[in-house]
């Protein structure tokens, strides 16, 4: 109880010794008081020692723009032509490339895709994907915006100058800008669309069904989940 003041002391940390494995420059809680400051709040702390600790604020927030940021889930049903959802695109034989310069998240994006049967190709930065692009036709690229060296849109700006991207291939921009307005700066910079990150399936397959070339697209009725055996109990 006596070291709650000193939480938020800049450069300390409380009980080093027996902390020694977990790193920190005891910087976090001070900024985000700071932050909370700037807002006219603060960061109220409840705990109990050995049993753990409970931070909280509150932050009165204003509408700067009030256009509805969309229902992604409900377009994603729409372009599946499934309200339900229970139907999802299968398409073994399109061709997608994914642009990230972390190889976990090109592992999620495949791991995600595997499901409509796509096995897509990929490159860890814009040089490659220049690479890649003059020596294969790709239905879809999907192009992280953020990469060192050479960001999306400049592999794209790029690629355009190169004419490496033939009639019919859509260029998708990754990112985590998902902020209100983020659509229309993409495709003013040349993309096509853009996913946000993390990606969820849902928007992934609304994705999917309306670029892919409707000849290479079939759809499948979606595994059912087995139900639970009657006092099962969840582990």
């Amino acid at each position: 109880e006596e070291d709650k003041d000193r939480l938020f002391e800049t450069f300390t940390r409380l009980e080093e010794t027996r902390n020694r494995n977990i790193e920190g420059t005891g910087l976090g809680m001070s900024i985000v008081n700071r932050l909370l400051d700037m807002m006219g709040s603060k960061l109220e702390v409840s705990s109990t020692y050995g049993k753990g600790s409970e931070f909280s604020f509150a932050v009165d927030q204003g509408i700067i723009n009030g256009e509805p940021i969309g229902d992604y889930e409900k377009k994603a049903r729409e372009a599946l032509g499934s309200e339900d959802n229970d139907r999802y695109p299968y398409a073994p034989e399109a061709r997608v490339l994914i642009v990230d310069d972390s190889s976990m998240n090109i592992k999620v994006m495949k791991s995600l895709m595997k499901l409509n049967g796509i096995s897509p190709e990929a490159a860890l930065s814009g040089q490659e994907a220049l690479e890649k692009l003059k020596d294969a036709k790709y239905d879809v690229v999907m192009l992280d915006h953020m990469m060192p060296q050479m960001d999306g849109i400049e592999t794209l700006q790029k690629a355009k100058e190169e004419k490496l991207i033939p009639e019919g291939c859509i260029v998708i921009a990754l990112t985590a800008n998902a902020v209100v307005g983020a659509r229309e700066a993409y495709l003013e910079a040349g993309f096509d669309d853009y996913l946000s990150k993390p990606v969820e399936v849902a928007a992934l397959e609304g994705i999917l069904v309306r670029y892919i070339p409707p000849d290479k697209m079939e759809f499948r009725n979606r595994p059912k989940k087995k139900a639970k055996k009657q006092g099962a109990e969840n582990v």
